[in-house]
């Protein structure tokens, strides 16, 4: 049983627990969906904005294929010709003539700089040789092919 003295502190302590009672209860309904539902269409706007499926304009240049795997450093710089006879050296036009200049200048700013030439089958076997010939002459110490590897199409085709 309880003594006096006990009763009697417990008496003078007990306005304490109704003085700083907080005034803040505990959620005990159903979570509402809208806030989750709101976080989650924001994602996925985030995701699409920054989505590689997002088109970019380009060129196409469909590569020959090749049974060869050899590669060259991420660095190197990129000469696209497509079917048409454009010709784009780092993602901007430039005409045959032009590319020479600006060879010239990027063999000069990065000495040891790499080139691929990434070529549409159709195009004309003389104006890659004739593009080959400006890297070589312009200072670049190394030129490859971009090609595709060989499908996995049986041989008689689709």
């Amino acid at each position: 049983m309880p003594e006096q003295a006990d009763i009697a502190i417990h008496d003078q302590l007990s306005f304490l627990k109704r003085r700083y009672r907080t005034r803040l209860r505990y959620a005990r309904g159903v979570v509402s969906a809208v806030p989750l539902a709101d976080l989650v269409l924001i994602l996925l706007l985030f995701v699409i904005m920054n989505s590689w499926h997002v088109l970019k304009p380009g060129v196409y240049v469909d590569l020959p294929e090749s049974p060869f795997v050899s590669g060259v450093r991420s660095d190197a710089m990129v000469v696209t010709i497509c079917r048409e006879g454009f010709v784009f050296f780092d993602d901007e036009r430039t005409t045959v003539e032009g590319l020479r200049e600006r060879m010239v200048r990027a063999a000069a700013v990065r000495p040891g700089i790499s080139i691929i030439i990434e070529a549409d089958q159709r195009v004309d076997h003389g104006t890659i040789l004739r593009i080959f010939s400006m890297a070589m002459d312009a200072g670049v110490e190394e030129v490859a092919m971009a090609t595709r590897g060989i499908s996995e199409m049986p041989e008689n085709g689709p």
